[in-house]
């Protein structure tokens, strides 16, 4: 039988496990830089109130999102990632389509809800 140790350093001084690991992480890095570069060139960066004016969202080029309710102290920020026309922030992923100034989020239940640009892209 082959202790922990033995299989650790076989593992780690095996050419192939080397590659795999370097391509595991060049993978990782890849994916980083991609969700960052998918943030930075989305229609969604910008500053968005919702036309209730119950809810504004603050879409970084940096990936991070803010959503906070005009007049109360609740903020909270998330990550936020962009797949053609679906956006997941958080945990949530829903549907969306900016025309000029008007973006539109469509959950998967077909509740919608429609913001105004506000702020700079």
């Amino acid at each position: 039988m082959i202790g922990t140790q033995t299989l650790a350093r076989s593992l780690t001084t095996n050419p192939a496990f080397k590659w795999v690991l370097g391509g595991a992480a060049l993978l990782a890095v890849f994916a980083l830089f991609s969700q960052s570069a998918s943030a930075a060139n989305s229609p969604l960066i910008g500053t968005w109130r919702s036309v209730d004016g119950t809810t504004t969202l603050a879409f970084a080029p940096s990936g991070d999102v803010t959503l906070s309710v005009p007049g109360s102290e609740f903020s909270r920020t998330e990550k936020f990632s962009v797949s053609g026309n679906k956006v997941t922030m958080g945990k949530s992923t829903q549907t969306f389509s900016v025309v000029g100034n008007q973006l539109t989020l469509t959950k998967a239940s077909g509740q919608t809800t429609r913001f105004t640009l506000i702020g700079p892209r």
